[in-house]
């Protein structure tokens, strides 16, 4: 399944939580992004929650080349696809995010359920569960 996003300006997770009394809360900016993140995903999905091993590829469009970290922009779109495309981020086994420079904001995400693992030929077979 694949969901594209345009136009919402992506937001990392490193800079909005703030903390106090021993919790860390999240700003209302960004729980204000998460639902914007959800409404996307939720006005083009089609199917039941995964339940099986998943693959996800990442494509994240800015609109200039400040340096920016890739990381902090796909945590908070995972977080925000557990329990809506996949029931936890546990059965994620395999990652692919690459970043463009282009005219403005864009996201594009691809989730497929994964009969097994790909390894590489360098590195021994891994073992889940």
């Amino acid at each position: 399944m694949e969901y594209q996003i345009s136009g919402l300006h992506l937001r990392n997770k490193k800079n909005t939580m703030r903390v106090g009394k021993k919790r860390v809360f999240k700003s209302p900016e960004m729980r204000g992004y998460e639902q914007d993140l959800k409404d996307g995903i939720l006005s083009q999905w089609r199917g039941e929650i995964m339940k099986g091993q998943v693959k996800v590829d990442i494509w994240i469009q800015f609109p200039d080349r400040r340096r920016r970290d890739i990381q902090n922009y796909f945590d908070v779109l995972l977080d925000v696809m557990n329990g809506l495309v996949y029931a936890d981020d546990s059965q994620i086994v395999e990652i692919h995010a690459r970043k463009s420079i282009g005219s403005g904001w864009n996201l594009t995400v691809a989730v497929n359920e994964v009969a097994e693992v790909t390894t590489f030929p360098f590195l021994p077979p891994c073992r889940l569960n």
